[in-house]
């Protein structure tokens, strides 16, 4: 085997090595990124959990369960500040679970759709716009669609009751 054999081998087996190490890089990286996503979207978690938290510290139960029937059942603009935050954070929530569902093996539309379509004051405060705007657009397409298709069921002030999927009655 003559040098110029060897330098064309040697050629041939350091360029498979670095696409290789190349391959496990990119791999790596991939990896990286849903990590870092992941803790991002956990730790903006953490701050809606704060909001929600800060809410209930008082009256808050009792606002969101007048404000999810009507939201002329709330008194004054604080209870109707309280019953925004409430339920942005409840839905961010809900909103999180959506975006990680493929991942964790839950139907991703259905707690939406059981929370929404519950709460004719929810739908009301996301139509007026104020509650849309907390959410990124690719959330905004799916609960604009959801919100929609439970008015058009019920009416812009019923309540859809979603039946149980429990297997055993």
């Amino acid at each position: 085997m003559s040098i110029d054999e060897i330098a064309i081998i040697a050629s041939l087996i350091t360029g498979f090595a670095t696409l290789t190490v190349a391959a496990f890089l990119a791999f790596q990286l991939r990896l990286q990124h849903i990590d870092s996503k992941t803790d991002l979207e956990l730790q903006i978690q953490d701050r809606w959990d704060s909001a929600v938290r800060l809410a209930m510290d008082s009256d808050g139960t009792d606002i969101l369960t007048r404000g999810r029937k009507d939201l002329e059942e709330l008194t004054d603009d604080v209870e109707r500040a309280k019953f925004h935050w409430i339920c942005a954070s409840a839905m961010n929530s809900i909103m999180l679970k959506y975006s990680y569902g493929t991942r964790s093996g839950f139907d991703r539309e259905r707690h939406i759709k059981e929370f929404i379509a519950r709460s004719p004051g929810i739908r009301s405060i996301y139509r007026e716009g104020r509650l849309r705007a907390t959410f990124r657009s690719d959330h905004q397409k799916v609960l604009d669609e959801i919100v929609k298709s439970i008015d058009d069921e019920v009416g812009k002030d019923g309540v859809l009751n979603i039946p149980s999927e429990y297997p055993y009655k």
